[in-house]
């Protein structure tokens, strides 16, 4: 009795070893299609990494048919990295890796550059980490990202700004408040506006009963052939009578230098 006596004791006075706590884990899934945005990526996650020794980085996905650069860029910068072992890449994974790549995320990442692709993209990568109640930080241009913005679902900043994705980043590491904030915000969207059963009403309610055009065509309209001068005159007049002239013409010149620095970058 004595011996288990002093057992109990010493077991009370050197209990076992703390539970090790797991390093913040930040995580990127999916593609690495021609609109990611891998550098302004790469460069924020730098700079989290320079201000938090804890923190590392899973990225599952990766390269697509159509484009393979992204990926071997990305690759390449986090080798030559000075926090090379805190980069994580596994490549396309099966469903039980990515959940346990869901399970311990902290705050997960998406960047896109400024392009058509951007701007009418679904992003349901990051759709998938919401449902799942993991905060966010995320780039605009796409609708979906200007409404987790409203919805505060997400940590949303300006594109190709790394210094900006990397302050996001490190909020939702560092700031508890932040990510319970967030995380309520994502539970209250999930079963109201991003609730899918009210997301598709509208199109089930379509296919039950489909119309071309809600109203009727209109009198004496006639479609004009894809890609001739009578259909981009007609989408311009169409475009212009949302937007504006100068809106319109504003929004072509910048698409004209854009796609003329972006081929510059790829050759």
């Amino acid at each position: 009795m004595c011996i288990h006596f002093h057992i109990a004791l010493l077991r009370c006075r050197f209990p076992g070893a703390p539970k090790r706590i797991p390093p913040p884990r930040i995580i990127s899934t999916g593609s690495f299609n021609r609109w990611f945005d891998h550098i302004t990526l790469f460069r924020a996650l730098e700079y989290v990494m320079e201000r938090d020794p804890r923190v590392v980085f899973s990225c599952s996905g990766g390269a697509v048919p159509f484009w393979s650069k992204g990926m071997e860029e990305f690759t390449a910068l986090a080798a030559s990295s000075s926090h090379k072992g805190r980069y994580d890449i596994r490549g396309w994974v099966g469903c039980e890796e990515l959940d346990n790549i869901y399970d311990t995320a902290t705050a997960a990442v998406l960047a896109d550059i400024p392009c058509n692709e951007t701007r009418l993209g679904a992003r349901t990568r990051m759709i998938d980490w919401v449902s799942r109640g993991i905060p966010v930080a995320c780039t605009r241009g796409a609708e979906v990202s200007e409404d987790m913005e409203k919805a505060g679902t997400a940590l949303v900043v300006p594109q190709e700004s790394p210094e900006a994705l990397g302050h996001a980043l490190e909020t939702l590491i560092s700031r508890d408040e932040a990510r319970s904030a967030i995380r309520k915000n994502q539970i209250r969207w999930c079963s109201e506006e991003g609730d899918p059963v009210r997301v598709f009403r509208p199109l089930n309610e379509w296919c039950a009963s489909p119309e071309r055009l809600r109203g009727g065509i209109p009198p004496g309209f006639v479609p004009k052939p894809f890609g001739t001068l009578r259909y981009r005159l007609a989408a311009f007049a169409l475009a212009a009578r949302g937007k504006g002239f100068s809106g319109v013409l504003g929004g072509m010149a910048a698409k004209c230098l854009f796609s003329s620095a972006r081929r510059k970058n790829e050759s």
